[in-house]
């Protein structure tokens, strides 16, 4: 089964290839780990891109409390990189499950929306803990550039949303108050 759109997974293919060619010419090494990475990541584009979005949707709240037990796991034995403990090593890679927070935060964040509505008390206060959780486990890291990441990602989803202004402000001086 080809993904929805095959151009895109095309044009991956062609932009990768380039991409190793030119680093093998620079350095080899680099580009031979560059190029298990590459196929690695076509493997998953391929796989995620198989899958329904009702999938996705049903399997969010396994895939958020996937990464926030990695993250937590990365907090408690993760490898002391300079100044932050954000990876842990598989054979001779780091390994960040802090970037997968950032598509499952935001996939989570949309199926909550398709079910409740976030205008209510109830529904802000469930997508605050689904957002919060992850945030805390991250900065204890600490990784604030990973955290600050994932909060414009969630800023950005928000004002797809058109909140009202006043819940806006708030949420803007509440996070200012923050940092």
């Amino acid at each position: 089964m080809l993904p929805r759109n095959a151009f895109f997974f095309l044009s991956l293919i062609i932009i990768g290839t380039l991409s190793i060619i030119t680093l093998r010419g620079i350095a080899i090494t680099y580009a031979q780990t560059q190029l298990f990475f590459y196929f690695l990541g076509l493997i998953v584009i391929y796989l995620t891109s198989s899958k329904s979005l009702t999938w996705w949707k049903k399997t969010s709240w396994i895939w958020y409390l996937g990464t926030v037990l990695l993250i937590l796991l990365t907090v408690i034995t993760g490898s002391l990189t300079p100044r932050a403990v954000s990876s842990f090593e598989i054979g001779a890679y780091p390994f960040q499950p802090s970037e997968f927070v950032k598509p499952v935060v935001l996939l989570l964040l949309a199926e909550r929306i398709t079910r409740e509505n976030l205008y209510s008390w109830t529904g802000r206060m469930k997508a605050f803990i689904i957002v919060v959780l992850p945030i805390l486990l991250i900065l204890l890291q600490p990784d604030f550039g990973t955290a600050v990441t994932i909060i414009i990602g969630i800023a950005a989803f928000y004002l797809l949303l058109r909140p009202p202004q006043k819940l806006t402000l708030a949420l803007l001086l509440g996070t200012i108050v923050l940092f």
